[in-house]
């Protein structure tokens, strides 16, 4: 039975993909973490400023009189500590594997030229003490490249070229996921959930602190026949007041 393989292994996968799919795909890491940086700073400014500088630490004077809300500048505080460590906890792993990722260390050069297997220079797998052999007691051949893989090495359609350990091209990190870069990309994911994670709790807790305190005392005069527009009415209403 043939092996079994997914993603840019699939021989039909890594022969069909066109220039085209390749710049796309280039292109594609590239926008991705300047996208994801420009929505930090967004996130940034709604937990530091409009959640705990507007609001927690210096409500407005029409929350205060009318609505009851009070300065809670050491939960305020708080906030932007925990927030400034899980941000930076986040970028940390985010810059380094970046820098990682556009260096190239796990790529490997093509040969100059189209060779057969036969053909090929055997002499850089000579570093290697070990490593799995063909049928034929040679390295593993890849024909893309024409050069001979160490283990664990794969073509990646999105970049044309043998990575070492290669896991997956991701354009969220910003490229090819290999070798050098599994340990910063596991950080990175695991930051990410716990910064998301600090993120939706905050935002979920004050947004409904402010909903309980004040929607309740908005008065709507034609509302109250039509639930939706009235639920529509004071959440507005709510968002507006700062």
């Amino acid at each position: 039975m043939a092996p079994f393989v997914v993603g840019s292994q699939k021989p039909e996968a890594r022969d069909n993909t066109t220039p085209l799919e390749q710049r796309l795909g280039m292109a594609t890491a590239v926008v991705m973490p300047v996208l994801e940086i420009g929505a930090l700073g967004f996130v940034t400014w709604v937990v530091c400023y409009l959640i705990c500088i507007q609001y927690l630490m210096n409500p407005s004077t029409d929350l205060r009189q009318s609505f009851g809300v009070q300065p809670r500048r050491p939960t305020g505080y708080a906030i932007i500590v925990v927030y400034a460590i899980l941000l930076l906890s986040l970028l940390v792993p985010l810059m380094r594997l970046l820098q990682v990722i556009w260096a190239k260390p796990d790529i490997l050069a093509p040969a100059q030229s189209t060779r057969e297997k036969k053909d090929a220079d055997s002499r850089p797998m000579e570093q290697y003490d070990a490593y799995i052999c063909d049928y034929e007691g040679l390295p593993l051949f890849c024909e893309k490249c024409s050069i001979f893989k160490p283990d664990r090495t794969h073509h990646c359609k999105e970049l044309g070229r043998c990575v070492r350990k290669m896991d997956h091209f991701c354009p969220w990190a910003g490229g090819i996921i290999g070798e050098t870069t599994h340990k910063y990309f596991m950080q990175l994911v695991g930051y990410t959930a716990l910064y998301t994670t600090f993120v939706w709790i905050v935002v979920a807790v004050f947004l409904a602190d402010r909903i309980s305190k004040v929607s309740t005392m908005i008065a709507v005069p034609s509302y109250k026949s039509e639930p939706k527009k009235l639920t529509a009415y004071r959440l507005g209403r709510v968002l507006d007041l700062g």
